[in-house]
């Protein structure tokens, strides 16, 4: 035991819990507000037609290609293809193209990675072969296999989305009104647990917890990019004080209070034991292995690396070039590289 104490008292910081906060956060978020605010179904459809557009779905186009670096290879292939002396596969096959590269595709004009490709695709009047075409990067050949026309997504299918949308909007004109009823409350001395519950403003409790966002037992309990941005904050405020409102990146703000500060502090020999006792094993191996590689290096010093092989049952090893520092070693670890130079 003793032993292991003095292992732990010479490395403290890694033997004790790292600095732990309490804090508060009293939030006030769009998400948060949103479902209390009500939003007709003659304003969703109002908006549905304004923003019409954003609901477009683009027309699509069922594709699949083969490419040639030369053009005369490229108008064979269609040649071949459009007589009936080949299909596309075996065409596409002859020419190096993989299995999965022959599934069709269906995509929109922009989804093209070659334009010319696309464009082409886009301008023929029917399914069937398209090309070959003159591309950015090759000349191509495309099976164009069928359509899905422009559509537009219907009102029912949004309607939820755009609910939300508004209700967020509306919500950050609420916040804003909200927090001017904070701030009376606080100057009449309420607390940030009262204004919770007379704002129906969500309250979070973080107990005990490092700058890392995890508890004593090293478990994350801070999560979400909201409770992020409040410890962050915790562990740059002072205990005891209710900080004034900071902004969140998602949108709204809140409120942080620290409430208790707990510096760091050794952990109970019973929890450090098990981890003394591998550190200590992991030491002794170490020494005892350095120590027994400093005789033989010492007895060996005039006869050479061969009788200490012949000692250890080992055969030397010669390095197939001049061992330099910067560069990769499959024999020697980097620690005996560092030794060497």
């Amino acid at each position: 035991k003793a032993t292991l104490e003095k292992l732990i008292n010479a490395d403290k910081v890694n033997f004790s819990t790292p600095e732990l906060r309490t804090f508060v956060a009293l939030m006030f978020r769009p998400t948060d507000f949103a479902s209390r605010i009500a939003v007709s179904d003659k304003e969703i459809e109002d908006n549905y037609k304004f923003h019409l557009d954003q609901y477009k779905i683009s027309e699509r186009r069922t594709v699949r290609t083969v490419s040639f670096q030369k053009e005369e290879d490229a108008r064979a292939a269609t040649q071949e293809i459009q007589s009936h002396a080949k299909s596309f596969e075996d065409v596409a096959k002859a020419h190096g193209a993989q299995p999965s590269a022959l599934t069709a595709k269906s995509l929109s004009l922009k989804d093209f990675d070659d334009t010319e490709v696309g464009a082409a695709v886009f301008a023929a009047q029917k399914p069937g072969i398209v090309g070959p075409v003159n591309g950015a990067l090759a000349w191509t050949i495309a099976d164009y296999q069928s359509t899905m026309p422009e559509s537009i997504k219907p009102l029912d299918q949004v309607k939820g989305e755009i609910r939300q949308s508004l209700a967020k909007t509306r919500a950050e004109d609420v916040i804003d009104e909200t927090m001017k009823k904070f701030e009376d409350l606080r100057a009449g001395g309420s607390t940030l647990e009262e204004i919770s519950v007379k704002l129906g403003a969500p309250i979070q409790k973080f107990e005990a917890v490092d700058a890392q966002g995890r508890d004593r037992s090293g478990k994350p309990v801070v999560v979400g990019d909201a409770s992020a941005e409040q410890l962050k904050f915790a562990f740059q405020s002072e205990s005891g004080t209710e900080n004034d409102p900071q902004n969140l990146k998602e949108g709204g703000q809140f409120v942080l209070r620290v409430d208790n500060i707990a510096p760091p502090a050794l952990r109970p020999f019973a929890e450090n034991q098990a981890q003394a006792a591998k550190l200590y094993e992991t030491q002794e191996r170490a020494r005892r292995l350095r120590a027994r590689a400093d005789a033989i290096a010492k007895s060996h010093a005039k006869d050479g690396l061969g009788a200490a092989g012949v000692e250890l049952g080992l055969t030397p090893i010669s390095l197939p070039e001049p061992l330099r520092r910067a560069m990769p070693n499959a024999v020697l670890s980097p620690q005996l590289v560092d030794d060497i130079f």
